[in-house]
């Protein structure tokens, strides 16, 4: 079966001061992409984050993109999460095209460019 949509994982968590940083430049993508065929999503990452943490952080920090709150033990191996900021960006087809490690100040550019060319 192939992916129809490119997917944007940006794995995360609050205590991640470069995390919350890229946060306007996260939305920003978002919205830009938000008629193409891309999903965006945060994995939240931070073990003492539940459901009602979370709320109240999105709100916050007006994130506009969903985020999830997975098994986040699992989520770490699955991904090789080792540190943060880290931004897997998955193609059509399932593959891992490109990972964004630490944070970047051109990620709207480095990120808006990459995906054009994965459109």
């Amino acid at each position: 079966q192939v992916q129809k949509n490119v997917v944007v994982l940006n794995f995360f968590a609050t205590y991640c001061v470069p995390c919350v940083k890229e946060i306007p430049a996260y939305n920003r993508l978002f919205h830009k992409f938000q008629e193409r065929a891309i999903r965006f999503a945060y994995v939240n990452v931070d073990p003492q984050l539940d459901e009602a943490k979370a709320r109240r952080f999105i709100l916050e920090n007006k994130i506009d993109v969903p985020m999830m709150l997975p098994n986040q033990q699992q989520t770490v191996k699955d991904y090789g999460v080792t540190s943060l900021p880290r931004i897997v960006v998955i193609d059509r087809e399932g593959k891992i095209a490109q990972v964004i490690t630490g944070f970047q100040e051109d990620l709207e550019k480095q990120l808006s460019d990459l995906l054009q060319g994965l459109l």
